[in-house]
């Protein structure tokens, strides 16, 4: 199965990373941690047609970049959200918020029960609880201040309208966008590495030329390579082979648990004393890491599942 990237794909790549160069979000992410008002482009996701994607392989295409600069768009949630909404379109409660949300005018979080540290909730307009549930309602406590380049919420609310959505693949949506946004970050983390390995110096040899510093940075490539490889099989599986796309996606999510983890590490391996300090982003890409592996059930559900679905045949 051939999983190359076609013109239209490239260009929405192309076309994403052009606007978010236009924000330094590392620096952004780093004042808001000294006090400073956190950054969201959400603006920007709208300006460039994000917020209603023809596919899951173009959001996760997104994800990928919006996580590479740790970028806050709101993406995570709000694209998990009309994902669920879309099979529903024609019902009352959908068909009230829907076009809103694709065209950005709304936008949505998605929360799966107990709704703690729920993803881009703050400031959303529209809830989607467990993949079937509406709710224009709700409180949205900000919660955590470990990454502030992903806003999360705990949230709470009185009432919603059902509208017979599946919870089950609302939740593997989720899972496959935030491992994106993870494979976004680790490939930051091991770019910058990378380059610094180039520069830095050492008994008159770049530090890069060592075997030492090739072989962390090869495994940590081959971790990316690896969750990249099932991101886009899961992508395909959402349409094509449903059946299989509750494996994909939560196999995904371990994996690109596992890249992100270790390139942020390697990261601070490679940079060595510079890596700790406050001005590097190294240890933004640590943080990103750290938090991510805990969010929605965590790596270890994540496995769990993986482990169910094998053994379910």
């Amino acid at each position: 199965m051939n999983f190359e990237l076609g013109p239209d794909e490239e260009l929405l790549i192309a076309s994403v990373r052009e606007a978010l160069s236009r924000t330094d979000t590392m620096a952004a992410a780093r004042n808001a941690l000294d006090g400073a008002q956190p950054a969201h482009l959400w603006q920007e996701a709208v300006r460039g047609g994000w917020t209603d994607m023809p596919g899951l392989l173009y959001g996760v295409l997104v994800l990928i970049e919006c996580g590479r600069r740790l970028a806050p768009t709101g993406l995570l949630g709000h694209l998990t959200a009309v994902a669920a909404l879309r099979p529903h379109a024609d019902h009352p409660a959908v068909a009230a918020v829907l076009p809103g949300l694709l065209d950005g005018t709304l936008r949505a979080a998605a929360a799966f029960t107990p709704a703690t540290a729920v993803p881009d909730a703050p400031g959303a307009d529209v809830l989607v609880v467990d993949g079937g549930v509406v709710v224009r309602e709700f409180t949205a406590q900000r919660a955590g201040g470990y990454d502030q380049s992903l806003p999360l919420g705990d949230v709470s609310w009185e009432r919603g309208e059902g509208f017979g959505g599946d919870a089950g693949f609302a939740w593997n949506v989720a899972q496959t966008l935030l491992a994106a946004q993870a494979l976004g970050a680790a490939e930051g983390a091991l770019a910058i590495a990378v380059e610094y390995a180039k520069q830095r110096k050492a008994f008159g040899r770049a530090i890069g030329s060592f075997q030492a510093i090739k072989h962390q940075l090869t495994e940590v490539l081959r971790l990316n390579e690896n969750a990249r490889s099932l991101l886009y099989y899961a992508s395909y599986a959402a349409e094509n082979e449903p059946s299989e796309f509750g494996l994909a996606a939560n196999a995904a999510r371990f994996a690109a648990d596992q890249a992100i983890d270790l390139a942020a590490r390697r990261c601070l391996s490679v940079h060595g004393g510079l890596g700790a300090t406050w001005e590097h982003d190294a240890h933004l890409y640590f943080r990103r890491a750290q938090l991510t592996r805990l969010l929605l059930g965590g790596q270890a559900a994540a496995g769990e599942k993986v482990v169910g679905h094998v053994f379910s045949g």
